[in-house]
This record gives C-alpha cells, structure tokens and sequence, in this order.
C-alpha cells in the first residue's frame, strides 16, 4: 500500500500500475471469497470460439526455453564464435614474399623471396589476448544468462500474481452479483432504503471494469514472458506455482559472496585481458627483421647464375611504442579498480537482498498463518450479518473493503517477495533451490 491510501500493481516492465484506493472500496469487498468458499467462484465465460489449450510451465520450464530460444540471448551467443574466430587469426603468421625484378643492368634477371619474422614473442602475446578475450566474452554470455535467468523469474511470478488477482476479480463478480440481488430483495420487501441497493450496484459496475482490467493486465504479462522464452506474443500460458509458497524456505542468513559469482568472474576476467594486453603492447617495441633471399641471373661475362642475401631492421627511432605500453597499464589498473568495485558491489547488493527477501518471506508467512484465516472469518461475519439484516449496506461495504484489501496486500506482499528473492539470485551469481 503506497503512500495517499493508493495500491501499486507492478507490471513486467517494473513501471508500477497505479490503482485509486477507491476503485477497491466497493468492489473488492467479497474478495475473501478467493480464498474462502467454493460458493464464491464465477463460472468461466461461454466461448464461441475454441482455444488453445494454455502450454503449463514451471519456473525451470521457463527458464530453459529462455536460455535456449530467447532471440536476444541466441544473437549474443554468437559472440563466442566471432572471439574464436579472432584467436585464429591472432596465431597466424606472416606471409612470405615472391618477387621477379627484370632490368637492362647485370644481372638482368633477379628471384627474390622474403620472409617477415616477428620477434619479441608478438604472435605468442596475440593469442594470449585473444584467450584473454574469448575468456571475458564467456564470462560477460555468463552474467546476461543470469540476467535473462532473473528476468524470466520476475516475469513468471508476476504472471502468477496476475492470476491471483484475476480469481480475486472474478470471485467479486460472483459476490457483487449476489450482494446487488440481496439489497434488490430487500429493497423491494421494505427491508432496506433504496440506497443500499443503488450502493450495490454501484458496487458490481465497478467490479465489473475491474475484472476488466485485470484480466487485461494478465494478458500483457503473458505477452512478455511469451517475449523471453521465445514463444510468439499471445501463446496462452499457465504457470504452475504458488506465488505464497515458492522459495519460502530458501532464503539463508549467510550473505558471503559466491565463488562462482558470474558478476566477480567477467571483472577477474578483464583483469586478465587488460594484463594480457601489456605484454601484447611491449613485444610491439621489439622491432621485427625481414630476411631476403634471391636468385640473379645473366650477368655476362662474369656470371650466369649468382645469389645474393639480405636482411632489413626497422629502427625505432621515431615510433617507439612507449605510449601503447603506458595505455595498456592504464586499463590494467583501470581493470582492477573495476574488480575491486564490482566485488563491494556484489557484497552489498547480496547483503541487501538477503535481508529484503528474509523479512518479506517472514511477511509471507505471517500473512497465511494469521492475516489471511482473521479476513476470511470477518468476510463470512460480515456478509452472514447482513444477510440477516443485523447490519447495514455502509457497515457491510466497510468490513469487506478491509478484507478486500488485505487480500490484495497479501498478493503483493508474495509478489515483492519473489522479486526479491529474484534479486538475490542474481546477486548471489547462482540458482537458488
């Protein structure tokens, strides 16, 4: 419940939905019955047209068509293969050279072959990067899968929730339904004013939109997940779970990092890259040598065939590679900066999500053992006084209201502690339970 008595429904997008404390006041007003009476459930509406039975998914359902169908995640994958492709060409070596001189001075003819050598230990130094950054491209596939993995999570328990307040609207269609037929009995017998009966309608109009709305709601929840797991938008969904119940005992007190942080992994991994690219950069100051070799030919009269050898230095005299050596330092401590950054951030944001999803998960479990039961009995107190006309409509409508948004509470109170233990598993780098 948000500040100014307003309800927030959060949506996939994480942009919470903002719903008026009013709409609620009347028409939530039988939603115990979602968790009471059988006699409160509201028969599905006819169909004229057959559908498609929903596809049943769990959480681990999810997320394995995710990893393997998600088309951002496939297009990403291929980053592997281009950092493959770029150590291959890393452990190429140069090519030799063929020449043919032809001139009117002896010799005339001349055969010459050249051979590049690259000294200095470049070619060992360029595969060393190229391991170096095909390593930290795994690691970086490794933190997005874990970021799709807490995605599909949040998208999966939001849909749940979004099917908790669906059997909540439809079960206050089914009680507005029978409140709105009381008060027209009763009015009509003499037994109410006609304000509790314009009340009571007014009460299934707004329920009725509500409904509506939430059912709507649900149907763009489902869009989104069908989004992550790759199915196309409109593949009906039921996700099997309980949005009270799942994970509630998976919460630990410790808070120490992980070994296998995927998030500690990549930056340990950049680190490496960047060290790996100051040995890269140095080898580059030793110059490399061209050996020649040639074949002459008709030099009259004192020679036919002949030969000659050669080799060739570049003098680094002007380019000395120095500022490349300094760069490359630069980003190694630029890198470990970063490790250490991202190791105190990984600390604190496991921290943090430990204890948002133990205390949410004690709320949890303090709402089914005691807030729920306490709703249902003044819900049936609430609705049996009326019926027996010891109380009025204005009573009725302000003790249902209470028990309506306590129901709806208890929904978010779930719903916040799924996120929550969403977060921690991202933090934590690795599945929970």
């Amino acid at each position: 419940m948000a500040a100014g008595g307003r309800l927030l429904v959060t949506s996939m997008a994480r942009k919470p939905l903002v719903v008026p404390r009013g709409v609620f006041a009347l028409p939530l007003l039988c939603s115990v019955a979602f968790v009471t009476s059988a006699r409160a459930q509201a028969p599905p509406p006819p169909s004229s047209t057959s559908s498609p039975a929903p596809l049943t998914l769990t959480l681990a359902d999810a997320t394995a068509r995710a990893v393997t169908s998600n088309p951002t995640h496939l297009a990403r994958a291929f980053d592997l293969a281009l950092a493959t492709a770029d150590l291959e060409i890393a452990k190429e070596r140069p090519n030799p050279d063929f020449a043919y001189e032809n001139t009117r001075d002896a010799p005339t003819s001349a055969f010459v072959f050249t051979q590049p050598l690259e000294l200095g230990g470049k070619r060992g130094r360029r595969m060393a990067v190229g391991e170096a950054t095909r390593d930290v491209v795994k690691a970086d596939l490794a933190r997005e899968t874990a970021d799709l993995r807490s995605d599909v999570r949040h998208a999966f328990y939001r849909l749940l929730a979004a099917d908790r307040r669906v059997a909540v609207t439809q079960n206050l269609a089914t009680v507005a339904t029978r409140a709105r037929d009381a008060a027209r009995a009763r009015f009509q017998s003499g037994d109410a004013p006609e304000l509790d009966q314009v009340q009571a309608e007014l009460a299934f109009a707004r329920v009725s939109n509500l409904a509506a709305t939430a059912a709507a709601e649900r149907a763009a929840l489902e869009d989104e997940l069908d989004g992550l797991i790759g199915l196309p938008p409109g593949t009906p969904l039921s996700p099997a779970g309980d949005v009270f119940v799942d994970g509630l005992d998976s919460v630990a007190p410790d808070v120490a990092v992980a070994p296998g942080s995927v998030d500690l992994s990549a930056a340990a991994r950049r680190t490496a890259a960047a060290e790996a690219a100051i040995d890269l950069a140095k080898s580059a100051r030793v110059p490399d040598v061209t050996l020649e070799a040639g074949l002459t030919y008709d030099a009259p009269p004192d020679f036919t065939y002949g030969w000659k050898l050669g080799a060739s230095l570049t003098v680094p005299l002007f380019t000395t590679h120095r500022a490349e050596v300094t760069r490359a330092e630069q980003a190694a401590v630029q890198a470990t900066r970063q490790q250490t950054a991202a190791t105190a951030d990984v600390s604190t944001r496991l921290a943090a999500a430990t204890r948002r999803a133990a205390a949410l998960g004690d709320a949890v479990r303090r709402t089914s053992r005691d807030i729920l039961p306490a709703a249902a009995t003044v819900n049936d107190m609430a609705e049996a006084s009326y019926e027996a006309g010891q109380t009025g409509m204005v009573a009725l409508l302000q003790s249902l209201q209470t028990v309506a948004e306590t129901r709806l509470e208890a929904v978010e109170t779930a719903l916040a502690f799924q996120l929550a233990l969403a977060d921690l598993e991202r933090a934590h780098g690795v599945s929970q339970p």
